[in-house]
């Protein structure tokens, strides 16, 4: 299997440290495109070969008073397609425990790892709003606590499930440790609620 790929950052600066390359914050969007192709091999007991295209977009904003908007998306497909073998589906972020070390700003976590893997197109969307004061925060008990809030949705299209969707609310310390209520729906309605932990 051979997986080649290109990021590009328009206008991303950076500074010199010594003799190390160190890159500013910026607001501009990330573009990513990954191509892979697997070869199926004579003599091997399974053999799947496949093409894989996707590409990604994501973007970090500030703005306001600490406000932050973090967005990604990305969309993909599989063709020329033979034999596939379940560790060559594409696999999504989901996590169904209750703790987790992936942040909240990305993936999914009221569904098994594997409940959505699929092996033709699909289409993810990941939106995080944060800001010092949502709810909680313009509570007297809470109002001088540093932490901040923050709203998520996150949408995930495949030929067989189009969509799923978890939106939910969380606070914490950016993304490193946070504690989250979401609720799940898809095309029937409403699907399920939980509650997540992520210390990232």
């Amino acid at each position: 299997k051979t997986k080649i790929g290109l990021e590009y950052t328009p206008a991303h600066y950076y500074h010199m440290d010594g003799d190390k390359k160190v890159y500013e914050n910026t607001a501009n969007p990330t573009f990513k495109i990954e191509y892979t192709k697997a070869f199926g091999w004579e003599g091997c007991t399974s053999k799947p070969s496949y093409s894989k295209m996707q590409v990604s977009i994501h973007q970090d904003i500030s703005f306001g008073l600490f406000n932050h908007f973090v967005w990604n998306a990305e969309a993909g497909m599989f063709y020329d397609k033979h034999d596939i073998q379940f560790p060559d589906l594409h696999h999504f972020p989901m996590v169904q425990n209750t703790s987790s070390t992936r942040p909240f700003s990305y993936g999914f976590f009221l569904q098994d790892c594997y409940t959505f893997s699929t092996d033709q197109r699909w289409m993810m969307i990941n939106t995080t709003w944060s800001t010092p004061y949502l709810l909680v925060k313009y509570l007297p008990i809470f109002r001088y606590k540093k932490f901040d809030e923050a709203v998520h949705a996150r949408f995930l299209a495949t030929p067989d499930e189009h969509p799923y969707i978890e939106m939910g609310y969380s606070a914490g310390v950016e993304d490193r440790s946070r504690i989250g209520v979401f609720m799940s729906f898809d095309r029937g309605g409403y699907k399920s609620v939980g509650v997540s932990l992520s210390f990232a």
